[in-house]
């Protein structure tokens, strides 16, 4: 599945989040956000403030072992 947009949020620092996850630990590897209710809490305040850039990407597109450009 491409990624096809990129946006960037203001963040939080590490202290913020400490106090926000009882005690931050880095994820190791793929955390699943539906399995932990303050992680979730975290990406929908994150995801509520303004966006800081934002960056759209086209992919080319293959037909017949050809690329076409959109």
């Amino acid at each position: 599945m491409p990624i096809r947009t990129i946006r960037e949020y203001p963040g939080f620092t590490a202290d913020e989040l400490a106090t926000m996850l009882e005690g931050f630990q880095p994820p190791q590897g793929y955390t699943l956000i539906d399995k932990h209710d303050n992680w979730a809490r975290v990406c929908d305040q994150l995801t509520q403030a303004p966006v800081v850039r934002e960056l759209v990407i086209q992919h080319p597109t293959w037909t017949g072992g050809q690329m076409l450009s959109r």
